[in-house]
């Protein structure tokens, strides 16, 4: 048997430069819906985020007996709002001065995870009740997209648009 030779195959340069190419239309196919379902995805966080503080800052003032004051700030290129004079609940053991602002319950949704712009109508105070003293809202929004936040004073009904 003499030596068969087997001829090795690879692939040419016009093969891979097509399959690049391919690549390359996909990837600017995607990226649209990709950045589209991203901002929607950092929105809707935002908004939950948001209204969960809300009724936290109303079951807080309730079972407090306290009043809780809920500053937002929307002056560029800040976008938070602040708890007065209450520790992060989602770090209890850090160190809450009521001197000091910066120890108290802050929340900036400029930064990651949401990376989104912050408007809202007025500072809100829960009474002992847990009652809002006035309608709030508070609108989110990143590019052209956005997410309403409101809270009915009233009825106490939060909605999320």
């Amino acid at each position: 048997m003499r030596g068969s030779h087997r001829r090795r195959t690879a692939f040419s340069l016009i093969e891979l430069t097509v399959v690049i190419l391919i690549l390359g239309i996909v990837a600017a196919v995607a990226q649209p819906r990709y950045a589209a379902a991203l901002a929607a995805f950092r929105l809707d966080s935002a908004a939950q985020r948001v209204a969960q503080d809300l009724q936290w800052a109303s079951t807080r003032a309730r079972v407090s007996s306290k009043p809780v004051l809920i500053r937002f700030h929307d002056d560029a290129p800040e976008a938070f709002y602040r708890f007065d004079k209450l520790a992060d609940p989602l770090n209890p053991a850090a160190a809450m001065n009521p001197a000091d602002s910066s120890t108290w319950y802050t929340v900036d949704l400029t930064q990651e995870p949401y990376a989104v712009w912050l408007s809202a109508n007025a500072d809100l105070t829960f009474d002992i009740h847990g009652r809002c003293d006035q309608d709030a809202l508070i609108v989110l929004s990143l590019g052209a997209e956005s997410r309403t936040v409101r809270w009915n004073a009233a009825s106490g009904e939060l909605i999320i648009e």
